[in-house]
Parts: C-alpha cells; sequence; structure tokens
C-alpha cells in the first residue's frame, strides 16, 4: 500500500472509554494497532473496520501465549459518522396521550429522548399537521414524556392518538440551517419561531416559504435581514412590516392528512464582510472506537485511515 493511499494517521492514548477520531476526508478502511498490548503479548492489539460493515463490529487480533486469534465482534467496535449523510434512530412508539394539544406540546413515550435532541414525529394521528416534522426536545420526565418546546398546538382538535418518532442524528452540514416555522407575530417587524434550535444571526439574509394552507402567504418568496435572535423562544425578528398580512396557522390534521409542505425560513446570504453566513460548511466525518477495543485507560494506539481496502 503506497504512502498517498492513507488519508490520516496518527497516534492517540485510550482514556479507558469510548473516543471519537474526526478524519476530514472520506476513507475507506480504518485500522487501529495497540503499541501497549501488542508490547505485553496479551489482547487485542489490532482491530479494523471498513465501509460495508455494520456500525458497532470489528474485525480484530489478539495474542494470547505467543498465539494470534482473528475475530469478529459484533458489538462495542467502531462506529462511523459522516454528517453529510443525514440518519435518523430507530422508529419509538408514542404512548398514552401520546402529543397533547397544549404550550408546548407533550410527547408520551416510554422512551424518551434527552434535552437538546432533535427529534422528527411521525403518524401523529388526529394531529397530522406536525407528522414529517423536527424539533428540538426542551424537557424530558424520562420513560415519561418529553416536550416539543416550540410547539403551540392549543386549540387544536384533539391530541395525537397514534404515532412514533426518530431521533435525527445529523442536523445538517452547512451554517446557518433551514428551519421549520411553528409561529409568525404580526408587526411592524415580523417575529418567527422554528420548531428546531436556530443559529442564525444578526445581519444575515433569510427568505421564506410559506404554503397557503399556513397562512401569512404574503411572506413567501420574500427576502428579509434578520434584525434580532431570541434563544428563550428560538425566535428571530426581521425588517418585513407584517400587519396587513393574514395571520399565520397550521391546517388541520384533515388537510394534513392530503399533504403539505412546511413553512420554512432558509438563509439567504450575510451582510457582513466574513464569509460565516449561509456558506460555511459544518460537515465531518469520524469515526468512534468502542470500548470493546479502547484498550485500558493509558494504552497507546497508532491509527490509519486509508483510502481502499486493505486485504
Amino acid at each position: 500500500m503506497s504512502l498517498q493511499d492513507y488519508i490520516a494517521k496518527g497516534t492517540i492514548v485510550s482514556t479507558g472509554a469510548a473516543q471519537t477520531i474526526n478524519i476530514n476526508a472520506g476513507f475507506d478502511t480504518f485500522i487501529l494497532r495497540n503499541r501497549t498490548t501488542l508490547g505485553a503479548g496479551a489482547g487485542i492489539f489490532e482491530a479494523k473496520w471498513w465501509l460495508g460493515m455494520v456500525n458497532g463490529t470489528a474485525e480484530t487480533k489478539s495474542v494470547a501465549g505467543g498465539a494470534v486469534t482473528d475475530a469478529i465482534i459484533a458489538a462495542a467496535g467502531f462506529t462511523y459518522s459522516d454528517s453529510s449523510t443525514a440518519t435518523l434512530g430507530a422508529a419509538t412508539a408514542l404512548n398514552g396521550a401520546f402529543v397533547t394539544a397544549a404550550n408546548p406540546a407533550v410527547a408520551s413515550s416510554a422512551t424518551t429522548p434527552v434535552v437538546g435532541q432533535i427529534v422528527r414525529m411521525y403518524g401523529t394521528t388526529s394531529m397530522l399537521q406536525i407528522a414529517g416534522m423536527d424539533f428540538t426536545v426542551t424537557a424530558v420526565n424520562p420513560g415519561v414524556t418529553f416536550t416539543l418546546g416550540y410547539m403551540n398546538s392549543v386549540g387544536w382538535l384533539s391530541a395525537a392518538t397514534a404515532g412514533t418518532y426518530r431521533l435525527v442524528n445529523q442536523d445538517g452540514t452547512f451554517y446557518p440551517r433551514r428551519r421549520y416555522i411553528t409561529a409568525i407575530t404580526l408587526g411592524v417587524v415580523t417575529t418567527i419561531q422554528m420548531s428546531v434550535t436556530t443559529d442564525f444571526v444578526v445581519g444575515e439574509k433569510v427568505y421564506f416559504v410559506l404554503p397557503t394552507a399556513f397562512g401569512t402567504n404574503q411572506l413567501n418568496g420574500l427576502t428579509a435581514t434578520v434584525l434580532t435572535v431570541v434563544p428563550a423562544t428560538n425566535s428571530i425578528t426581521v425588517d418585513i412590516n407584517s400587519t396587513a398580512f393574514t395571520a399565520f396557522a397550521f391546517p388541520t390534521s384533515a388537510v394534513a392528512a392530503l399533504g403539505v409542505t412546511f413553512p420554512q425560513v432558509v438563509p439567504a446570504g450575510e451582510l457582513g464582510t466574513v464569509l460565516n453566513g449561509a456558506v460555511r460548511d459544518i460537515g465531518s466525518r469520524s469515526i468512534t472506537i468502542g470500548t470493546a477495543i479502547c484498550g485500558t485507560a493509558a494504552d497507546i494506539f497508532d491509527y490509519w485511515a486509508i483510502k481502499g481496502q486493505l486485504i
């Protein structure tokens, strides 16, 4: 294998727990070698993973009594992550009251996410207005409920009576990210609330997608400048006088069942002279070394990320 086939290589010291290594470029094969174990002549001294293997697995080499053994481990091996490819967690059932018609909406599940994670709702019968929409989780009662903090569903006809959710494991690779709109307050300046925590900043340009079913259609296609950012409500204000616009409102579940496009606020550029707005790529590729192959604290590892598979 020639030198130019190596994408990245380096040395790490084990913490005794799982560790993640960020790799800037794409790679096909990852090799991890434990200098400490190899020198001691006992335990796993090499682990390998390549694209196509299941996350959590690894091909390992271990030594005992001078003999080398090859094995495939099925869990706590390597986990590869590429944020340019959006991935979702497993479908998790809602139960009990499912999703309340409240401010904020609260979902019930025996398996709850953690605060700050993003969930995508599915099949929320009788509340199909939010089916397919992403939300930041703002509060959790573990094993009982979790709160969709930026969704006011007061006045909706009924709570959801069925459904599932999935974790959104990658939140896009470009900063700032487009976001779904959950509320609009009309006025001399217009206030936009979003379902997932925003990373817009003052001075950035945004434009709006407002499907007919949600009202405030006068905003559709308009471009505006962000005037303020309000983290407490996950809102921004923009320089559009909307006092004469029609009110924003989610359609009924029956209308949503026929298919709707969610309203969105989309990055369009920036006013500053530094390109840190709608053009900043924050994507990454990484591999996590699991507990089955991470050795013990202070073990020294060498690693290689390789373009192409070693045979």
